[in-house]
C-alpha cells in the first residue's frame, strides 16, 4: 500500500532533550486568563466565540472579503512557523527574523 506524499514525515523533526512547561487550557471566564496574558505567558482560551467566524475561511471566502488589498504572508519551506513581535524583540546586529514574508 502506498503512502500519501504530505510533504514532510515525522523523521524531519529534530530530537531535542528539552523540558517545556504545559500551556494552561482555561475557560475564558476564568481570571488566570487575563493574568496569565498581562504577564506575557501563554494561555489556550476555551469557550470563547471569538474565532467562531474563522471556521468558514477558504480561500473563496478570502479572495470574496479581502479583495485587491495587500496583505501579509509567512512562507515555510519546512512547514514549521516560529512567530515573533517586532514589538517585543530586542535586535541585535546579528537577529536574523524566523520568518520571511
Amino acid at each position: 500500500m502506498e503512502m500519501e506524499n504530505t510533504g514532510w514525515d515525522p523523521s524531519q523533526l529534530r530530537k531535542c532533550n528539552l523540558q517545556f512547561d504545559e500551556i494552561p487550557r482555561l475557560h475564558y471566564s476564568d481570571p488566570m486568563v487575563d493574568e496569565l496574558m498581562s504577564e506575557n505567558k501563554p494561555v489556550v482560551v476555551l469557550g470563547s466565540q471569538l474565532a467562531r467566524s474563522a471556521e468558514k475561511w477558504d480561500l473563496d471566502y478570502l479572495e470574496r472579503h479581502m479583495g485587491d488589498a495587500d496583505f501579509t504572508v509567512f512562507l515555510s519551506k519546512n512547514h514549521k512557523f516560529k512567530y515573533y513581535d517586532d514589538k517585543k524583540v530586542t535586535h541585535s546586529e546579528d537577529f536574523i527574523a524566523p520568518t520571511k514574508n
